[in-house]
């Protein structure tokens, strides 16, 4: 099928040995094997002995780290959450990031989300112990969050087709795309291990599919298996005219594609079919028009039979195709990661763009001499062994290849893309932001931003308008004045978050002068919006003043008081719309340097105030005039001071609208996504184990800051559910109501307190928590549902004799609300 041009514009990856799509680079072009033992870490979070004797894989590092403050993800919740919800959603919005949107601007999106995970086998013992585990553990509430949390508006499902899900769903996702029901889609593949034992229970070994040296040597002579692979990848896609329309950086263009099934080809189901392969690919190449491949990205299972299966679909196809002699080059993703299962397509996609992006092929890791049972010396078609270097604006077309244990194959055709040059000025001097919502997330942002600087292929300008306005503006923060790309980096090496943010008042001054006219073109390199405001007045000094008002009035920047002789009110009320020229033309008078009342006049706000004076005036008077503790003047006489009131405002806590500060839209590159904060959410089975050894439930996840409510005089004692609940039909929650017999009505001092331990004791049981339950947690983001208020109505009119309108908990979310809730409607 042809996709008339599908646009990736932005894409994540984690990978073995690689946080960030730069180490993914450097793993590729050294033709690294990341495949290793597990990690004692690994090991201990599953609940191993130390010396297990476990199968090897490619394993990505901190699997149980997830930035829950991020998202604003209650740090229970996370815990329940599976590591494949929580990769999804980083990766995600990395993804969307990358692209070039802030989240703010991506939100409400027509985006469809399609995402193919490995099934979920974390916290299986307790997988349906609460709603908040139920929901944890379902794979299909990973496209769910994502959509959620991000706000996408189109559909969102989940893909299994086993290894070709990935790349299925990229190709459904490009029809969705051709026919307009989407603006743009989010693709990504998640393989993960969280139910690792031995080398003999593990299920791929069970398979016969892994090598017993646990090392993928796909096409090569010795190949005998493949090998485990941890891994997630996205890509965001968007149709290419929109794409170029919107200035989106385009890492590559999806032009064609094909799915088909085995059926009955094959000798048995998991088997290949070599006629099922060779007609996919021959009918993506064929809706392309044949297209002028340079390289192969393969499915590799790494099986000798197998991989000689595939080459063969593709030697026929090269030879339909008139391709046979032409130098092609042949690599696979697996033997250095290893196999990804349900994220294998999306990562060799995303291994293809990133050669596009550096101009560069990747080889094959583990390749000696070539698979007898393949005759690569008939056709052109090469097995890579070392990093290819292109010349830049070489044209490339590469066709992937996925192919599934149960028979769904796919072929996608994918071509790099020659994005607008942005003419680059390394020594211009910029304004810069870096921002996010912790310390270790800002200094993380700040060494991604200087390794993209550094890499040769990131364009200056562009970078700093993306970091600018594609960019969320966290509590942590620092907005810097720099000379050069040089002097960028320099600051990035040092640079520190501001501190507690100092409340400031803004002061615009504004007095006539007798000056020349301020040139535009003085300020536009720095202030490239300040133009679209330039409008000539007949009063030299007037035009800037207007211009330089309405400007930072229009970036934000409201003062909160204006110091003005007739003139400088004159330019507010013809800034505010409330003047013409003429009426400014008339309210000239003559041009007074007394800055006498000015200074009086600051004296006075300086002395509840800490002050941020804003001089209009050209010569600079006021600053010499001005010697008071906590104020500080600038003059926007001078662009770099200039650049000053947008430093400290946004340092201090302030937005900025960088849409008018730049007015007009300018090529966006991809940036590397957000630093997460790491922060550990894990539940081990040895606390399961140590539950069923000793009978007695111990804390199954990590203890809240929240301190534990004082014990009532007399203990509440609540029925026993036999039963875990899982989101029981309305007439189950009425016959559970009546087993809950409720305890004498409370009275007396201390009744705060008591309801409190009440609610408390009702909702563990309602949620089946074994843990405490802090009174500030939100009853919804425990798992709570409109289900499960059902059955907190009786419990608590009957405990309180009120007739309580349960709903209210919708108002009143917390223990800590709904306890002083229900003693206003019980007094």
């Amino acid at each position: 099928m042809q996709y008339h041009q599908i646009a990736v514009i932005g894409m994540s990856g984690r990978f073995a040995q690689s946080e960030t799509l730069l180490d993914f680079r450097r793993v590729l072009s050294r033709k690294q094997d990341c495949i290793a033992e597990v990690s004692e870490k690994r090991k201990r979070l599953l609940g191993l002995e130390p010396d297990a004797d476990c199968i090897q894989l490619g394993s990505i590092e901190d699997i149980d780290c997830f930035d829950h403050k991020y998202f604003g993800i209650p740090s229970k919740e996370a815990d329940f959450m599976s590591p494949e919800q929580r990769l999804g959603l980083e990766l995600a919005t990395e993804a969307v990031l990358n692209a070039g949107y802030s989240l703010e601007q991506f939100r409400g999106k027509n985006c469809g989300v399609l995402v193919s995970s490995s099934e979920i086998a974390y916290n299986k013992e307790r997988a349906a112990s609460t709603s908040l585990s139920v929901l944890g553990n379902m794979k299909l509430m990973i496209c769910g969050k994502i959509a959620y949390f991000l706000d996408l508006r189109a559909a969102n499902a989940m893909y299994d087709a086993g290894c070709s899900s990935s790349l299925a769903a990229i190709h459904d996702a490009c029809m969705k795309l051709m026919t307009e029901e989407w603006e743009y889609a989010l693709v990504g593949g998640i393989s993960l291990f969280t139910d690792i034992e031995d080398k003999k229970k593990q299920k791929y070994q069970t398979m016969g599919l892994l090598s017993p040296e646990y090392r993928s040597k796909a096409f090569d002579e010795q190949a005998d298996g493949t090998s485990a692979g941890e891994g997630a990848a996205f890509v965001l896609l968007k149709r290419l005219k929109d794409a170029e329309r919107d200035g989106d950086f385009i890492y590559g263009v999806l032009t064609s594609g094909a799915v088909n099934g085995d059926g009955a080809r094959c000798s048995k189901v998991t088997m290949p079919s070599p006629e099922a392969q060779r007609q996919v690919i021959e009918r993506a190449w064929r809706d392309s028009g044949n297209p002028e491949l340079t390289e192969i990205e393969a499915h590799g299972i790494g099986n000798k039979i197998g991989d000689s299966v595939e080459a063969e679909a593709l030697f026929e196809n090269l030879r339909a195709a008139g391709l046979d002699k032409k130098e092609i080059y042949l690599s696979a993703v697996k033997t250095n990661i290893g196999h990804l299962y349900e994220a294998a397509g999306v990562a060799s996609l995303v291994k293809v763009l990133l050669g596009f992006r550096y101009d560069e092929a990747y080889p094959l890791a583990n390749f000696q001499q070539a698979n007898a049972l393949i005759d690569f010396a008939s056709v052109g078609l090469t097995p890579l062994t070392e990093t290819r270097h292109f010349s830049p604006g070489s044209h490339r077309v590469a066709g992937i290849d996925g192919f599934g244990i149960s028979g769904t194959n796919v072929h996608v055709l994918v071509e790099n893309y020659a994005n607008k040059q942005v003419q680059e000025r390394n020594d211009a001097p910029s304004l810069v932001k870096l921002s996010a919502q912790s310390e270790e997330s800002f200094y993380g942002n700040s060494e991604r931003f200087a390794q993209a600087l550094r890499d040769g292929k990131t364009d200056y300008a562009a970078a700093v308008y993306t970091m600018n306005t594609a960019r969320d503006d966290g509590a942590v923060r620092r907005l810097v004045y720099c000379d050069s790309k040089q002097d960028l980096l320099e600051r990035l090496d040092m640079m520190r978050p501001t501190t507690e943010p100092q409340p400031k008042k803004l002061v615009f001054v504004l007095k006539q002068e007798d000056c020349e006219q301020a040139q535009c073109g003085a300020y536009e390199t720095l202030f490239p919006g300040m133009r679209s405001f330039w409008k000539e007045t007949g009063i030299p000094d007037l035009t800037f003043k207007c211009a330089a008002y309405r400007y930072f009035t229009a970036c934000g920047m409201t003062p909160d008081y204006v110091l003005a002789d007739k003139a400088g009110k004159a330019v507010v009320q013809y800034a505010a719309g409330r003047r013409s020229i003429e009426d400014l033309q008339a309210a000239v008078n003559q041009t007074d340097n007394d800055y006498t009342k000015v200074v009086k006049q600051l004296e006075k706000l300086a002395k509840d105030n800490n002050l941020l004076v804003v001089d209009f005036g050209h010569k600079g008077a006021l600053r010499q005039l001005v010697c008071l503790e906590g104020v500080q003047v600038l003059s926007v006489a001078r662009p770099r001071e200039m650049a000053g009131l947008f430093v400290d405002w946004y340092n201090n806590g302030k937005s900025i609208d960088w849409e008018v500060f730049y007015q007009e839209k300018q090529p966006r590159v991809c940036l590397p996504g957000y630093a997460f904060e790491k922060c550990s959410h894990w539940i081990t089975p040895e606390k399961k184990q140590a539950e069923r050894v000793s009978g007695v439930t111990p804390s199954v996840v990590p203890p809240t800051s929240a301190p534990a409510a004082p014990s009532p005089a007399e203990p509440i004692q609540l029925p026993h559910l036999a039963q875990p609940i899982k989101m029981p039909h309305l007439a189950q929650a009425s016959a559970q109501n009546e087993q809950m017999k409720p305890e004498p009505p409370i009275n007396g001092d201390g009744k705060l307190i008591q309801v409190e331990q009440f609610l408390e004791k009702l909702w563990m049981k309602i949620l089946n928590f074994s843990d405490s339950i802090a009174y500030d947690e939100d009853f919804f983001y425990l798992g709570g549902n409109s289900l499960l208020i059902e059955m907190m109505a009786d419990p608590i009119d009957q405990q309180f004799g009120i007739d309580f309108d349960i709903y209210e908990i919708y108002e009143n979310e917390t223990i800590e609300k709904l306890a002083h809730r229900i003693l206003e409607t019980a007094s």
